[in-house]
């Protein structure tokens, strides 16, 4: 996927001292993860990008804080 650099601030929040690198394409091509919001707007991304739909965005960073909280043990 491309995911969209708005969540890495708040994912660099949740590691501290870490350095967080996302390999977005890794296997299988997702299209874009965006903002959950941003699917309700005409934008390029969302319409004809966004193939996951809303709240793929919401999911992804949920599954990555999970990681990195399971990491930290």
């Amino acid at each position: 996927c491309d995911f969209s650099g708005e969540y890495r601030m708040m994912l660099q929040e949740k590691i501290k001292d870490k350095n967080l690198i996302i390999n977005s394409f890794n296997g299988q091509y997702l299209g874009y993860i965006i903002k959950d919001e941003y699917y309700t707007q005409d934008m390029h991304e969302a319409r004809d990008q966004g193939w996951m739909g809303p709240y793929s965005g919401r999911y992804f960073t949920e599954t990555i804080v999970e990681i990195i909280k399971k990491m930290e043990r």
